[in-house]
């Protein structure tokens, strides 16, 4: 035990003495060094040649200064020129902070710091769309230097820094974009680097980004990075180049937001992006401008082995005074395949077309149909297929839920409000479901008011090829108040404009009343005279319907001739109340038939 006790406290005195040892060393270390660095001052002529020497250009330095900070010494000159003539380089100030215990361990100089301030460039590009970097010194004519070398010269500085620097961007043609105030700092622990950056807009907005990555300088192509960018809430239509926009003219474009980004194996694998735009106002061509607000939303990207998956979550504008959103829209990729799936939860139909027949590129005549359309309500559970190999129609696939979807007519396409049910289909043709609440259709070529009913339920089928398109609906189901209908049309609209379009239309009544009839009649349509439609109104004032229908069979054009086309109606009423004739007795609680057809009116009563 006093062995033990007497090893300690010889121990303990050997600990005390190395340390007060080390402590002198340390304090004769950092004294000597205040007294011999700030000499560097009188050698500036020696240090700028030796500098001439080692970067091959000339050197010029204004004023040369030594500190002592910490337990290194910190090495200025101020008023630096590098180069010479019109290419020279200026710099405020340039701080060099060597690392002396890594420099003797690698037995070579090794810098803690090495700083730079009041660096002006500019990043400039050429008419061939070429950028080169402006305000560099001119060098003779060598090869660019190659990633490996460069990165293996990073190995030597643990930190490199730009301070209180401006660059400038100066895209071909296009006004240049100031970032003053620039502050860069670049840290380096062997293969991992760290850089963060600060600027100012020319709004005095901050801007802000942060780099981590991981680069070995022999496989630098396979270097992984995590980015972060802070966007302020600046108007950057005036820095956008118009180019990136093409034909879309930006006039105000408010918005901030964030970006988080991962790079690994050659491509981007994860970013995520928020976003949030007071207002934007932009136009194409030279439409009108269109205008949203509180445009506000996240992005999230990721890579699997299928290919890309971005996710639009929350996005939401105000537009025209209407909220839209929050939509959720999926875009799936699959390269094995050659697939692309865009998946939806809930879109709003109307604020969409609004903003596709403003911005979107659209021929005139696909632009004049979906502004005579005016389409409205909700997609749900949206799905598009996509598969660019593909030459046939099912190129594009699409299939979707309707929700109180509405459109007005335009030529021969009927109108339609609140169409609830189920869509699917492809470029060639589709099918429609319905299943509708508060319902009406209106074919405005032949019929001058909609029909409306209680409830719709059906399936609708369209064709398009390269000789017409065809609307058809096999069966229709409604009931309204003047009783349950059933019915069928076919419409063949022929691309040719000297082929003749054509209509097939049947629809049936029963347990109706007779009041409606004027609902039915056709009185756009040539093949019905003014005279009978005046009788018919006049002449049916009540009655049960017990069973009747309305066909319409021919040609759709007002030239073709009355035997190109068909039409007829039949009723069998009870109950009925018809006024023939004026000035003959009113026919009351009658039971019988009425046949309308081409060749003129029949009326036969069986009691």
């Amino acid at each position: 035990m006093n062995r033990l006790a007497a090893f300690l406290v010889t121990l303990s005195r050997q600990l005390f003495w190395v340390i007060a040892f080390g402590l002198i060393l340390a304090a004769l270390y950092v004294s000597l060094g205040r007294q011999l660095v700030p000499v560097i001052a009188e050698y500036r002529a020696e240090v700028q040649e030796k500098a001439q020497a080692a970067l091959g250009m000339p050197i010029a330095l204004g004023r040369l200064e030594g500190r002592w900070e910490g337990f290194a010494p910190r090495l200025l000159a101020h008023d630096v020129l590098l180069g010479e003539g019109d290419s020279a380089m200026r710099l405020d100030r340039i701080a060099i902070v060597p690392d002396l215990a890594a420099s003797l361990w690698a037995r070579a100089w090794r810098l803690s710091r090495l700083e730079f301030s009041g660096v002006q460039l500019s990043v400039a590009e050429d008419a061939e769309g070429k950028w080169r970097v402006e305000g560099l010194p001119a060098r003779t004519a060598q090869k660019p230097p190659e990633p490996q070398k460069i990165l293996e010269s990073l190995q030597r500085v643990r930190g490199l820094a730009v301070r209180n620097s401006q660059i400038t961007l100066e895209p071909f043609g296009e006004p240049p974009l100031t970032l003053s105030y620039t502050d860069l700092g670049l840290l380096v622990d062997g293969v991992r680097l760290r850089l963060d950056g600060r600027s100012i807009l020319p709004d005095g907005q901050p801007l802000a980004l942060s780099i981590e990555g991981r680069v070995q300088p022999q496989r630098w192509q396979h270097a992984e990075a995590q980015v972060y960018l802070s966007l302020p809430q600046s108007d950057w239509a005036a820095w956008l180049p118009r180019r990136l926009t093409a034909d879309w003219h930006l006039q105000t474009l408010k918005m901030g937001g964030e970006l988080w980004a991962t790079w690994r194996e050659k491509a981007l694998e994860r970013a995520v992006l928020r976003i949030n735009a007071p207002q934007l106002i932009t136009s194409f061509a030279d439409r009108e401008p269109v205008q949203l607000e509180d445009l506000g939303g996240e992005a999230y990207i990721d890579r699997n082995e299928q290919g890309y998956r971005l996710l639009l979550d929350r996005l939401a504008f105000d537009l025209e005074g209407e909220r839209w959103g929050d939509a959720r829209i999926q875009v799936q990729q699959d390269q094995t395949q050659q697939h692309w799936q865009l998946q939806a939860d809930r879109l709003g139909i109307a604020p969409i077309a609004t903003l596709v027949r403003a911005l979107a590129p659209l021929p005139p005549a696909a632009a004049e149909t979906l502004t005579a359309l005016q389409p409205n309500g909700t997609l749900r559970n949206l799905q598009l297929d996509y598969r660019p190999q593909m030459e046939s129609p099912q190129r594009l696939q699409f299939a979707a839920n309707l929700d109180r979807i509405s459109f007005a007519a335009h030529n021969w396409i009927p109108a339609v409000g609140n169409a609830s049910g189920s869509i699917r289909g492809d470029m060639g043709g589709g099918e429609l479901r319905l299943d509708s609440d508060d319902f009406s259709l209106q074919l405005a070529p032949l019929y001058p008011e909609p029909w409306r009913y209680r409830h719709a339920g059906g399936r609708l089928t369209w064709a398009l090829d390269e000789q017409a398109f065809t609307l058809a609906a096999p069966y229709l189901r409604i009931d309204g108040e003047e009783g349950k209908i059933a019915g069928d049309f076919l419409i063949r609209l022929a691309r040719d404009p000297a082929a003749e379009d054509y209509m097939d239309l049947r629809v049936g009544l029963s347990e109706g009343d007779a009041r409606f009839t004027e609902k039915y009649l056709p009185t756009r349509s040539p093949a019905l005279s003014p005279a009978l439609v005046s009788w018919l109104k006049e002449a049916i004032r009540s009655g049960t319907v017990e069973q009747g229908y309305f066909q319409y069979q021919g040609a759709l054009s007002k030239g073709a001739s009355d035997s190109a086309r068909s039409l007829s109606l039949y009723f069998k009423v009870r109950d009925a109340e018809l006024a023939f004739q004026p000035g003959w007795p009113v026919l009351q609680q009658g039971r019988g038939e009425v046949l309308i057809e081409d060749s003129g009116v029949r009326v036969r009563l069986a009691e």
